[in-house]
């Protein structure tokens, strides 16, 4: 993760208040904006050397944009909500983040007991409870300017990551080491696999959400961690269970997701990763990304690439982006 000062000064305390909570912001670090929060980098008072990522999300500011996206009938960024402006659906999107500590893999950036602080947080002791349905209340929190601002803050602490893929291709270019490549490569895969199997599908595999983390193996200085549950949903056991809502980043998304017209399963996934692994290879390459989503339209369209990034390397990503007619 890049970092950008939120203030000229240095920052000398941390924005939650809560002193029971056992994280101290690191100085001279601010934050880095994602669309819906903000985050702090920090260390563990009980783990010496534990860095962690703490994403603050203002609950308000959420809801007032996904409020906003709901008669949208193109969504990209995120789908519609069957509660319209309750809290609990809104939550629920927040919730797909927070709960990926139980998978049982490296590969995936895990996050801890997330935790709640503002002028409704007695509703919020336990939020998993709440977004299940276990709770009845519906919220409403009067934002308007005669009331000053809302001071509802949701804090997520996940594990910390230097940097994320499009980070690391746009810092190296065509000096891309192909043996790192590949070894990020195969813990994606990993990752996937461990998502899949607990029957979950991300919906926005892209360069910005891989990220990696400084643990060296075999030489390697990185390992790669897929992160950002925003848009994941979770399927039934039930295989023929077709998603529809349309979600994701365009640029990155499989021909029957991006079509909103199809169904999409956990396919939709390793079609995301066979394009983001070819805009690696591409860059290798070419050391620019001309021409490249002319390559992944083609993709989408059920056409091969031919000799363009190597052969082995062509046949993999073609399997990985082989069109499922099956889902139209």
């Amino acid at each position: 993760m890049s970092l950008v000062p939120k203030h000229p000064n240095k920052m000398n305390s941390s924005p939650w208040k809560s002193t029971d909570r056992n994280f101290k912001l690191v100085k001279d670090y601010a934050v880095k904006r994602g669309s819906f929060g903000i985050v702090y980098k920090a260390v563990s008072t009980l783990k010496p050397g534990h860095e962690y990522a703490i994403k603050q999300i203002g609950i308000s500011a959420f809801a007032t944009t996904i409020q906003s996206l709901l008669h949208n009938t193109n969504l990209t960024r995120s789908e519609k909500l069957s509660g319209g402006e309750s809290w609990r659906d809104i939550l629920q999107v927040l919730l797909n983040e927070i709960n990926n500590h139980t998978l049982n893999t490296e590969f995936i950036v895990k996050s801890e007991m997330c935790w709640f602080e503002g002028v409704h947080e007695h509703i919020f002791n336990n939020l998993n409870e709440y977004c299940n349905g276990k709770y009845s209340t519906q919220v409403t929190i009067d934002c308007s300017e005669s009331s000053g601002p809302c001071l509802d803050f949701l804090y997520i602490p996940m594990e910390w990551c230097d940097l994320d893929l499009k980070e690391w291709i746009g810092t190296n270019g065509k000096n891309i080491n192909l043996t790192h490549l590949y070894f990020y490569w195969k813990n994606i895969l990993e990752g996937l696999k461990e998502l899949h199997r607990n029957n979950i599908i991300h919906r926005d595999i892209k360069p910005g959400n891989i990220l990696l983390k400084r643990e060296t193996t075999m030489g390697v200085p990185y390992k790669a961690k897929i992160g950002d549950f925003g848009l994941s949903t979770v399927m039934s056991d039930n295989k023929n269970n077709w998603q529809k809502c349309t979600v994701g980043t365009a640029k990155y998304m499989s021909p029957e997701m991006r079509e909103g017209q199809g169904n999409y399963n956990e396919k939709t996934d390793i079609f995301s990763a066979g394009l983001t692994f070819l805009e690696c290879l591409w860059v290798v390459k070419y050391g620019n990304f001309i021409q490249l989503e002319t390559i992944f339209d083609e993709l989408r369209n059920g056409q091969r690439i031919r000799f363009l990034v190597g052969a082995k390397e062509e046949c993999l990503i073609s399997s990985m982006c082989e069109v499922d007619f099956g889902c139209y």
